[in-house]
């Protein structure tokens, strides 16, 4: 599948990004807080979403036009992560995260069918 090679070459730029960009390097890493960094992508193939509504319980963030979310200093625990847009149907999928752990993931999105 190569629009699956292609969204984790994509997720894998993001990440990259992040942890090697110089102005996040300054930040003093936090072992005691979680953080969840992820992309929507519309299902069956590599377009990303742009404006979907994340939501992580009582944390909430918008996509980029990359399709780009991130969550930082999260207490360690089960969320509930919701992602919403007015074009497709919502995602609802739980998240376990430790202390200290960056986890990323991928979401696909179903188009609303009219």
């Amino acid at each position: 599948m190569i629009y699956k090679s292609s969204s984790i070459l994509m997720l894998l730029a993001f990440v990259f990004a992040i942890a090697f960009n110089p102005v996040a390097n300054t930040i003093e890493k936090d072992d005691e807080h979680a953080a969840l960094y992820g992309v929507v992508f519309e299902a069956w193939g590599e377009t990303p979403v742009e404006g979907a509504e994340v939501h992580l319980n009582d944390h909430s963030a918008t996509t980029d036009d990359q399709g780009a979310f991130s969550f930082n200093e999260l207490e360690a625990g089960t969320y509930t992560l919701t992602v919403d847009h007015e074009n497709y149907e919502t995602h609802e999928s739980e998240v376990t995260l430790e202390e200290g752990q960056e986890k990323s993931v991928e979401i696909e999105l179903e188009p609303i069918e009219e």
